[in-house]
């Protein structure tokens, strides 16, 4: 992996700033090395894929590189030591990264709402009744005990915003919500009845509803649903970079949304088979084939597709964000986010 000081080192940058970057030109400036990354191959970061074989980063003069973190946390830690000069993860990374001293923007956001916070509950206890939020709350199990309510780590982006909806049904103290840790794991503890529900990316979603052991009873893509519990559209998914980053090679950054913001626009205009047939099929690593195309719909109905995070958005998730227990220190709108170079890149490409 190449670390930020070679990469800028090889575009001579650390002596002449982000002016020293070209333009790129017909005559062929050299590409500019970037390395970013993401918490996993899913389809949660399909945009950084699409940007990357579409060839956007190409044509905006990056030569444009990707690695996986193995986890949100691991990415964070990964941009603030510099070893990538972009994220794409939770929105709550870079809010974090500036309450630790290490000020951070949110370039724009890739969806609206949070797409791994599906409940599913047991087959079993939904056929005998089990089917709303509240019943799920109100259950207890043979021994009288409280429902086990998955999510994959405490204290990660899913438990936030999965403890968040148990809140808003009063079920705070009435849910056992414990560590299920990957698919493997999450979908074998539902399966066995281990657990008596998961929280859910749609991948999850999905595998457990086909095997049959397994029922939504709250699906994120339902609006009425989503806009009970959370009030309306937020931004979870961003694409985040320092503010030394950002002062330093603002060419740079301009670059990466610019491709960025290409690839949301090709992802809306784009079926869920051809984007499997394009992007899925070489850089979906996590995805199975047969369930790759019901995932992809799902994206594509949480997605932003301009990428927006508006004053409203960021004040819808400050009470998910900034609430005891999540560690979280509260942050002004103005003090997290730089959509600047957004608004010039859909000035260029609408």
């Amino acid at each position: 992996m190449m670390n930020r000081r070679t990469m800028l080192a090889r575009l001579g940058l650390l002596a002449g700033g982000a002016a020293a970057w070209p333009a790129r030109t017909a005559a062929a400036a050299p590409l500019a090395p970037v390395l970013a990354g993401h918490p996993a191959y899913i389809v949660n970061y399909l945009p950084h894929m699409v940007a990357l074989t579409q060839q956007y980063m190409r044509e905006e003069g990056l030569d444009f590189r990707l690695m996986s973190s193995d986890g949100g946390t691991k990415l964070r830690d990964i941009v603030a030591g510099g070893q990538v000069s972009f994220g794409l993860g939770d929105s709550t990374h870079p809010i974090q990264l500036a309450n630790r001293g290490r000020p951070a923007k949110i370039l724009l956001a890739i969806d609206r709402r949070c797409p791994y916070t599906n409940v599913v509950v047991r087959s079993d206890l939904y056929e005998k009744g089990i089917t709303t939020l509240q019943a799920l709350a109100d259950y207890r199990r043979p021994d009288r005990a409280r429902p086990i309510v998955a999510v994959a780590t405490l204290g990660g982006g899913q438990y936030v915003y999965a403890s968040y909806l148990f809140e808003q049904i009063g079920a705070a103290n009435k849910l056992n919500l414990v560590s299920g840790g990957v698919t493997l794991t999450m979908l074998g503890g539902l399966r066995s009845g281990q657990f008596d529900a998961i929280v859910a990316p749609a991948a999850w979603q999905i595998e457990a509803e086909r095997g049959g052991f397994g029922k939504t009873i709250f699906d994120v893509s339902d609006d009425a649903s989503w806009n009970r519990y959370f009030g309306g559209p937020l931004p979870v998914t961003c694409a985040y970079a320092l503010q030394s980053t950002i002062d330093r090679y603002p060419q740079l950054v301009q670059a990466y949304v610019n491709g960025m913001v290409r690839a949301l626009h090709w992802i809306r205009r784009s079926s869920s088979a051809q984007i499997w047939q394009e992007v899925g099929v070489r850089q979906l690593r996590e995805t199975r084939a047969d369930t790759a195309v019901l995932e992809l719909d799902a994206f594509k109905r949480t997605a932003s597709y301009d990428g927006e995070t508006d004053a409203a958005a960021f004040a819808n998730g400050a009470p998910i964000w900034f609430r005891p227990g999540t560690g979280i220190k509260p942050i002004r709108y103005a003090d997290v986010t730089d959509l600047s170079f957004l608004h010039l890149s859909r000035r260029k490409y609408g």
